[in-house]
């Protein structure tokens, strides 16, 4: 047996391994070989750290530059269930209640899979350094700062008319608790957006609150070490911008999910509450991503990540995808996602899952209305090698009705078929209408949303929980639930904020403020707070 020679070669040896080849010997050797390569969990403090050394650096280049002039440019840029699925079966999605995660054995976060393949992108796209072009148009302000901060408080309170006396919605991970006023998620952020004058990027993003509890782990595989801390991290990335053809975006580390409409925070949503197919596909990825457009209308990104859910460790083989989006009009968009790697601790490519995500959204000032289907299968790896399979869809309609006011409605469905999704073998369709209004004020904006959401769950292991108990300490289950959501999200944007004199010669500098005045370019809404 050929030892191994280079830092990538456990790439071809977990081919040999996962495509027949059983020897111990040689998955011991790989396994070591990844170990010695990175601590996944070094990794990511490495990017945290990474970030903020860059953020010092940026800061300094930012002062040493505030003598030039500034081209005009743009960004490029507990158990929740009484009913207990097929044993062999078993769960490989979202635990989607805090108690679910707690005591698996601890895996290193990203368990070894990312980090080469995120270093060689990496490497590859800070290689093509190249020299900056002078603008020929006149000089100009930059549009809108690089740099930009805020924060978010998201307080909900969801009457269940079922009154279950577990103060559970059965099978979600957000916005779970029923009957209580709850924090659902709080958190504070500061981002960089890569540009040509700028090429480097980050985003970094702290959270906590119920929402943070039961999202990115998985119901049968171990948590990543760390799990309980890192939950707390909604984005930790680094990018930039190479300048290669129409503009290469490479991003590394943790960054917002390319499957899904819906985001994990409430405030970016036209519903309080997320739909079923948000809540079982992933809201955050860790990995590496390459972005390019390939013209105005078609944009293309290639990814590799640690799995499935990304506090999760199911196995040592990294999962991939791509997604092409497509702007058919002015107003008109399509997406397309694939996702495929194995989720289960067997990683024969029997195996893997498929998972597709397709969405199509029609945008116009006061009207926006979306199409989302999912569909993902993989054989389990049981006697048998049964089929699982999930569907799910919804389709959003928002309209601004007058002023702050708007109305947001939302049917869906989502089929699990085996119980592989969500642990029940169960057909839900539900729906959703959200009457939103909202209160700006300088850089802040208060959204308060009155919603009503109604499921109906049919199956072998569907239902919701209800106030009475079918033996001692099994909490009954009924068809359908009524939910009556109170839900008020106060956001801070430090972008939003008009640009005063002061808060100006923050952002730009005081020499650029000085040329600004000279050739008449502040009016006096630049000093309105």
């Amino acid at each position: 047996m050929e030892p191994l020679q280079g830092p990538y070669d456990f790439l071809t040896c977990e081919a040999v391994v996962f495509h027949g080849t059983q020897s111990p010997r040689l998955r011991c050797r790989v396994l070591a070989r990844l170990g010695t390569l990175i601590m996944t969990t070094v990794a990511f403090l490495g990017i945290t750290a990474g970030a903020v050394a860059f953020l010092v650096y940026v800061l300094v280049q930012f002062r040493k530059d505030q003598n030039r002039t500034w081209p005009n440019h743009q960004s490029d840029g507990g158990p929740d269930s009484t009913h207990v699925s097929k044993a062999q079966l078993g769960i490989v999605g979202s635990p989607n209640t805090p108690g679910m995660r707690r005591g698996r054995p601890n895996i290193p976060f990203g368990g070894g899979r990312i980090p080469g393949a995120a270093a060689l992108l990496l490497f590859i796209a800070l290689s093509a350094v190249a020299q900056e072009v002078p603008s020929e148009e006149p000089h100009k302000l930059p549009l809108k700062r690089e740099w930009h901060y805020g924060g978010f408080v998201d307080l909900g309170y969801l009457l269940d008319f079922n009154s279950p006396s577990n103060h559970l919605f059965r099978n979600r991970s957000t916005a779970f608790k029923v009957n209580e006023l709850d924090l659902n998620i709080a958190g504070a952020y500061v981002k960089k957006e890569a540009s040509q004058l700028s090429r480097w990027g980050m985003e970094l993003t702290v959270h906590g609150g119920k929402d943070s509890e039961g999202f990115g782990f998985s119901a049968t595989a171990p948590n990543v070490s760390g799990a309980d801390w890192l939950r707390h991290f909604g984005l930790a990335n680094v990018s930039y911008l190479a300048p290669v053809g129409n503009g290469l975006t490479v991003q590394a580390g943790l960054f917002s999910s390319l499957i899904g409409y819906d985001s994990l925070y409430a405030k970016d949503n036209f519903n309080y509450t997320r739909p079923w197919g948000a809540d079982y596909t992933p809201y955050l990825m860790f990995g590496v991503n390459a972005s390019y457009p390939f013209n105005r209308k078609l944009s293309g990104t290639l990814f590799v990540i640690n799995g499935y859910w990304h506090l999760a460790h199911a196995n040592n083989v990294p999962s991939s995808g791509g997604q092409l989006a497509y702007k058919a009009t002015e107003h008109l968009t399509f997406k397309e996602t694939l996702l495929y790697g194995p989720h289960q601790s067997n990683t024969s490519l029997k195996f893997w899952r498929l998972f597709s995500d397709s969405i199509a959204e029609w945008r116009r000032d006061r009207v926006t209305a979306a199409f989302e289907y999912q569909i993902g299968t993989e054989d389990v790896a049981v006697p048998g090698s049964p089929r699982a399979l999930w569907t799910a869809a919804q389709l959003p309609l928002h309209w601004a009705l007058h002023g702050p006011w708007s109305l947001t409605v939302r049917p869906e469905f989502c089929w699990d078929r085996d119980g592989r999704w969500t642990g029940s073998e169960q057909l839900v369709k539900a729906i959703t209408t959200t009457l939103e209004y909202r209160i700006p004020y300088r850089g802040t904006h208060t959204i308060v949303r009155l919603e009503h959401r109604y499921d109906d769950s049919r199956g072998k292991g569907g239902g919701f929980f209800n106030n009475g108990e079918v033996r001692p300490g099994v909490v009954g289950l009924t068809p359908t639930q009524h939910l009556l959501i109170l839900g008020v999200i106060l956001t801070f944007d430090s972008s939003q904020l008009r640009p005063s004199q002061g808060n100006f010669v923050a952002a730009f500098g005081v020499p650029a403020f000085s040329r600004a005045a000279r050739l008449g370019r502040l009016t006096p809404v630049n000093f309105r707070m």
